[in-house]
């Protein structure tokens, strides 16, 4: 009976080692459907191994505690996940008090930008986007005003920048925005270079793995063959006293 709980408590704490080993922490939490599944895309190109939970507050992407690190540098380098711009709609959507002409032609001006900024990070290879809008408010009708200008600040991957890029920013924010001339449109595009990283793949019981889990992976392979092991000692224990006791019967029986 001693010896059946001493075996049943290593077999308990190799479960223990097991479940410790493979330890996952969140990486991201209430996400979109489309964007984890484009951050889960990105993650798994790189050999780094997630894990997705759905519930009613969206998703959580989960990773192995040792790939944390450059999970969430893989997913800064490629501007993941995105930033959320707010639509006209939105940013009217205020409740409370009525707002002044002031406040109302600012709101505007900002909800102009926020759908702006949408537009452009739709351009493949964007990552991040800002577009600022000086429009002069004219008070009254005799008053003359500036002509607007807009600046626009583009993170984009370096193998993405094209020839006709700048121009086609000019051209959308000059079409979008009522009196602008093109002219008046400046845009400044950062290229991002993309970290090229070596995936390091070692082999495991003829297995290959990402290195960082090739100690996990392991852990996890002693525990299932020790337990494998003390399951078969058990079995064997248990066939032999069962083998003894029947043995032992017959001989009195006799």
């Amino acid at each position: 009976m001693q010896r059946r709980k001493k075996h049943s408590r290593a077999i308990l704490a190799l479960i223990l080692i097991a479940s410790l080993s493979g330890c996952k922490v969140e990486l991201h939490a209430n996400l979109q459907e489309a964007e984890a599944n484009s951050m889960m895309a990105a993650l798994i190109n790189r050999s780094i191994a997630v894990e997705k939970i759905v519930d009613k507050d969206g998703v959580t992407l989960l990773v192995e505690q040792n790939q944390f690190g450059e999970a969430v540098r893989t997913l800064d380098a490629l501007g993941l996940p995105r930033d959320e711009y707010q639509s006209v709609g939105q940013v009217f959507d205020a409740e409370g008090l009525v707002a002044s002409p002031l406040q109302e032609w600012a709101r505007l001006n900002f909800a102009k930008s926020q759908e702006l900024s949408q537009s452009i990070s739709t351009i493949q290879g964007v990552t991040d986007v800002s577009v600022h809008i000086a429009e002069t408010r004219q008070e009254n009708s005799f008053q003359e005003v500036t002509p607007p200008s807009a600046s626009v600040l583009v993170q984009m991957r370096e193998n993405f920048i094209y020839d006709d890029l700048v121009p086609q920013i000019k051209q959308l924010v000059s079409y979008s925005i009522p009196d602008i001339e093109y002219e008046n449109v400046g845009v400044i595009v950062t290229p991002i270079k993309e970290e090229q990283t070596s995936v390091q793949l070692v082999s495991v019981g003829g297995l290959l793995v990402h290195a960082d889990s090739a100690l996990s992976v392991r852990v996890m392979a002693y525990v299932i063959a020790l337990m494998t092991a003390l399951t078969s000692l058990l079995g064997a224990k248990v066939g032999l006293d069962w083998f003894g006791a029947r043995r032992h019967k017959d001989k009195v029986s006799v």
